[in-house]
């Protein structure tokens, strides 16, 4: 039996999350749909390949596509079983590979509009006019502030390879490369690693623990939250399907779908950050870290600003993995954690609505 809309709408398993050993009605969903959509890959290491096909080379395309995607390209359901066999055995999934087209892409290989998902602003691109004013971004082609020439031409798919073996990732990187000489123009490449703390935390590159507050999808991860004292009392990072996934206008299966990337490369400059945290904390007459902490909402080692004043690792009142189970609703004036702070912005966690009675 296919997925309804009110299987997509709630959360799944009844808010236990889908479990992939025991997936009941998702069976066919985790089947079909790429891995790295509803959690992480987890690799370290990873390649980005932005293709534009060569013209008159659909055929072979079509081939090279077949071909990768069978090779590299997991399913839900296998990225699961990998990461059991992992966790249990010590067995290394290897190199994990996905693939994406563009809308560009879709025509080139002669897909007819109506096979072409849909969403307004996967056909527009970001290079639309449109687009670009919604997010607040200059012309892609602005000399000073515009997009780095590679990224100015005509890409038609994305292809991302990872893996915790450099050596091993680099290796099948050059085959495929190879493979792709006869159909596809390589018009630019990324290498990507994750940074970490002496500590061991993922962070960005200003430093600050990242990859803390995901939603959550599959019962693994949902009761190991649990298990590290979440009890979603006061923020539920549980998600329901539609957050993600979109029907596949391609699909065999009843229950195929797909989710939109969205590639964004941003420059960060973290000199000049370190350096106004500092003039902040002067100016304010506090430590650097919350000073940080008052931009960002956090300090650098996950620790809500909102809940405690100095970083976790100084004063461990409570366990850092239950650091995501918590809302505003006792800072309402932002005292704690200003209201233009960075994950404040762009999580409220509900705090977006408050009205002040006069009475």
């Amino acid at each position: 039996m296919a997925l309804t809309e009110e299987d997509l709408q709630n959360l799944p398993g009844d808010g236990e999350g889908i479990d992939p050993d025991n997936p009941g009605k998702y069976a066919e969903l985790l089947e079909d749909l790429q891995g790295n959509i509803l959690n992480s890959h987890g690799r370290d290491y990873s390649v980005y390949l932005f293709l534009q096909f060569k013209p008159d080379k659909i055929d072979q395309a079509k081939q090279w596509i077949q071909t990768f995607t069978q090779q590299y390209v997991k399913s839900a359901r296998q990225q699961a079983d990998n990461a059991r066999q992992y966790r249990e055995q010590g067995i290394d999934g290897g190199v994990f590979g996905n693939f994406f087209l563009s809308r560009k892409g879709y025509e080139y290989l002669k897909f007819s509009p109506a096979k072409i998902p849909a969403d307004q602003p996967f056909r527009f691109g970001m290079k639309n006019p449109t687009i670009q004013k919604f997010l607040g971004d200059p012309n892609y082609k602005d000399e000073k502030e515009g997009w780095e020439v590679a990224y100015q031409g005509e890409i038609h798919a994305l292809v991302t390879m990872a893996d915790d073996n450099l050596v091993a990732l680099l290796q099948n990187v050059n085959t495929t490369v190879q493979a792709l000489r006869q159909s596809a123009e390589i018009i630019h490449r990324e290498d990507g690693f994750i940074l970490k703390n002496h500590r061991g935390q993922i962070v960005e590159h200003f430093g600050f623990v990242d990859n803390i507050s995901q939603p959550l999808f599959l019962k693994r991860e949902i009761e190991l939250a649990k298990q590290k004292g979440n009890d979603f009392s006061q923020w539920d990072s549980r998600a329901s399907l539609d957050l993600i996934l979109v029907k596949d206008p391609n699909g065999k299966t009843e229950d195929s779908y797909g989710s939109y990337l969205v590639y964004r490369k941003l420059e960060q400059n973290v000199k000049g950050f370190r350096e106004d945290q500092r003039k902040l904390a002067e100016k304010l007459g506090m430590t650097e870290d919350l000073a940080g902490a008052l931009v960002v909402g956090r300090f650098f080692d996950g620790t809500p600003v909102t809940l405690q004043d100095q970083p976790l690792y100084a004063n461990p009142i409570r366990p850092l993995d239950t650091m995501n189970d918590f809302d505003y609703s006792h800072d309402t004036q932002g005292s704690k954690c200003p209201f233009h702070a960075h994950l404040r912005k762009m999580n409220p966690r509900g705090d977006t609505g408050r009205v002040e009675s006069s009475v």
